[in-house]
């Protein structure tokens, strides 16, 4: 997807991609897709059903290709955008700041991911990916319902002292051995760890209010 178009000699800066862009095509036939570096905003459900996709990237000012990453630009992944893209390995999230509603199911084979920004991760936002291990930025404020359900998710690492709020997040993640101390944990909502049997540890700090 270019950076620009042009249309009766106008030249146009592409800066956003609407919802089911490409919901008329046979989406199968795409394995590599390139985003231009000016994209602030993606649909809902724009790349959803690209299950051949195996690489996401963006083409830099310098028409370079960046693999694996988003453009700079992009501050949310919405509803659905790359819903059952089952051939994704490896994803840096760049400066995403929040994960909307299953943005991420259905990646099945994703194994491999970058937070570095995010504030919120989104309910069923990464279901059914294949996350064993996952670095939680310290930006973290909210992790939302269904968010790592059907993950294969074992250790969770990293400083959290913004993560306020852990809905239902990890019903059933029975392999979860280790996660980070809650220092900023304000509430557990109802099955925050229910179902994860060799949880051992659930360390709280003093703003914990609601369990």
């Amino acid at each position: 997807i270019p950076a620009t178009v042009s249309n009766e000699s106008i030249e146009y800066t592409i800066i956003s991609i609407e919802s089911d862009a490409f919901s008329s095509i046979d989406r199968n036939q795409f394995q590599i897709l390139y985003l231009p570096h000016t994209l602030i905003g993606i649909g809902n459900g724009a790349f959803m059903l690209f299950s051949n996709l195996r690489t996401i990237g963006y083409i830099n000012e310098n028409d370079e290709m960046i693999n694996d990453t988003f453009p700079p630009k992009l501050k949310r992944l919405n509803e659905k955008n790359f819903w059952h893209c089952e051939k994704i390995t490896t994803l840096d999230l760049n400066n995403v700041v929040i994960l909307d509603s299953c943005c991420l199911q259905y990646c099945f084979q994703l194994e491999n991911l970058k937070l570095r920004k995010v504030e919120v991760i989104g309910e069923f936002s990464l279901f059914s990916t294949n996350i064993t291990t996952l670095e939680l930025p310290s930006t973290l404020k909210e992790i939302r319902t269904n968010a790592f359900v059907q993950t294969q998710i074992v250790n969770l690492t990293g400083d959290v002292p913004n993560l306020e709020v852990i809905d239902s997040s990890f019903i059933g993640c029975i392999e979860l051995l280790n996660i980070p101390k809650l220092t900023g944990i304000v509430e557990l909502k109802n099955f925050a760890f229910a179902g994860c049997c060799n949880l051992t540890e659930v360390h709280c700090g003093p703003k914990l209010a609601s369990i």
